[in-house]
């Protein structure tokens, strides 16, 4: 993979981004250390384990009833059963975007037949327009084969697209006339609301990595932070692995609501700034230490502390606030916030594809 000048600005910034939030988290975290102390008078400790203050003079003491059957760990990871079904239903929105050759991304449908992408992979109308959707492109081993879905884009249909928060939004067209209807593969509703997720918390994320088939990162994936309290929140952090190709993937939290549209990984580092390999050891090149992507031909052995994403609900806030120059376009874009406005608008893109996907 040879790096181009976007995808290495892109992921600097977003390591600047999260290196200057944490720590900021690091040195409230010691704000608050030496209050307890100042308060209770004595030494307060944190307990690592649980993330949580407590005074020493704490003593705990086991239920003796309870001691067979324990939840073990930080986290109660018993969801219900349905988590599976509804997972299955989640991805049914989510899609590969390919040029027919060396061009892919991941992108879903977010409902009246608009998909939503990176910026960074569909650089411009023209670039848009030799891209296709292509829908159910997975592995199918197991139950009856379903036939991959063929989108074009279409973006005199509908086209926005914005760099800063590197997000494109294209509208998909079955000129053929031979796919079901996108709407039959149900879309995903984004809320305005402030996610409220927690640091540790699990998230799955969609995606077709190196333009492969559809695959899904459920485990050791979890939720770093939001960019709550910075200077520039729209972005949030999280460890679920992804490839090339998996730009513009949808991340959820364990209820299946969108988090985020991902977008870029962000480098490890020594103190010293120098990027780190998969073993955790400085890189050199050249016997020179790398400090900038832009001295790599390839991210092959690099050592990746977090990928980033925009954060849902900041991306509603641009598409409220960012007008459409074309009439037919702009009533679209009205028409798409309308439908995310709708009470039960999560219910209603779930039960789409639950009939889509029983007429399949």
């Amino acid at each position: 993979m040879t790096l181009d000048e976007v995808q290495i600005s892109m992921m600097a910034a977003a390591e600047e981004r999260l290196g200057s939030h944490l720590s900021r988290i690091q040195s409230t975290e010691r704000r608050i250390t030496e209050r307890s102390e100042r308060i209770l008078g004595r030494s307060a400790t944190r307990n690592a384990e649980r993330g949580s203050w407590q005074s020493e003079t704490i003593t705990h003491r086991a239920d003796p009833a309870g001691l067979l059957e324990r939840l073990v760990g930080n986290s109660n990871d018993i969801v219900s059963i349905e988590f599976l079904e509804a997972g299955l239903l989640a991805r049914r929105a989510v899609g590969r975007i390919w040029d027919g050759d060396q061009s892919y991304s991941t992108g879903f449908h977010v409902g009246l037949g608009l998909v939503m992408t990176t910026a960074h992979s569909l650089p411009s109308i023209a670039a848009a327009s030799d891209h296709v959707l292509q829908m159910d492109y997975e592995e199918q081993s197991l139950g009856p084969p379903r036939r991959i879905s063929e989108f074009s884009l279409d973006p005199e249909t509908f086209f926005m697209r914005n760099e800063e928060y590197d997000v494109a939004i294209c509208a998909a067209t079955d000129f053929a006339g031979i796919a079901p209807p996108l709407d039959t593969f149900g879309w995903h509703v984004f809320s305005g609301e402030d996610e409220d997720t927690s640091s540790g918390t699990p998230v799955s994320l969609i995606q077709h990595p190196n333009g492969e088939m559809k695959s899904l990162v459920v485990h050791n994936s979890h939720f770093v932070d939001t960019g709550r309290g910075s200077d520039d929140d729209r972005y949030c952090w999280y460890t679920a692995d992804t490839k090339p190709g998996s730009s513009g993937s949808p991340v959820f939290d364990p209820s299946w609501r969108l988090l985020a549209l991902h977008h870029s990984a962000v480098p490890a580092r020594n103190p010293q700034g120098t990027i780190l390999d998969r073993d955790g050891s400085p890189l050199q090149k050249d016997g020179v230490p790398v400090t900038d992507v832009s001295q790599l031909n390839d991210l092959a052995n690099v050592l990746f502390r977090a990928n980033e994403g925009i954060r849902a609900s900041r991306l509603v806030g641009w598409l409220k606030s960012e007008q459409n120059p074309d009439p037919t376009q702009e009533a679209l874009r009205e028409k798409l916030l309308d439908l995310w406005r709708r009470p039960g608008a999560r219910r209603i893109a779930q039960q789409a594809a639950v009939l889509g996907s029983a007429s399949v």
